[in-house]
């Protein structure tokens, strides 16, 4: 038996716009919300109400934990983790492989890889 086919799985309660663009083999849990415009790559985490607000771009295999927010037209790499609470604010790039921490927040571009923290965000690893 093969297992090549991704599907998507989006719980009932998670509020997603007509207008936004969710890849394969995404993710999202209770209480979320995508919003407009707002795209989410392949294999995409979007944990119990967390926030992807208009225009935000999240890139494949990243992670969005619970409560964190993406405000609009912030821009996410690939493979990268938003901790519990935190957030990105607007119009903020964050590259490929970046982490921030719990309850961080993201006030400017983080585009090297490694992990993020405080607030403002600064790189600690």
């Amino acid at each position: 038996m093969g297992f090549n086919r991704l599907v998507s799985v989006v719980h009932p309660s998670a509020c997603i716009s007509a207008f936004s663009q969710i890849s394969l083999g995404c993710f999202v849990a209770a209480g979320a919300v995508v919003a407009p415009a707002a795209k989410l790559g392949m294999g995409v985490i979007v944990n119990h109400g967390a926030v992807i607000d208009h225009d935000a771009e999240v890139g494949n295999f990243s992670h969005i934990a619970q409560r964190a927010c993406v405000c609009g037209h912030a821009k996410l790499g690939q493979r990268v983790l938003i901790g519990c609470g935190a957030v990105v604010m607007s119009s903020v790039v964050l590259g490929d492989d970046v982490v921030l921490s719990e309850g961080a927040v993201a006030s400017s571009n983080l585009l090297a890889p490694g992990v993020y923290s405080g607030t403002p965000a600064v790189k600690i690893e």
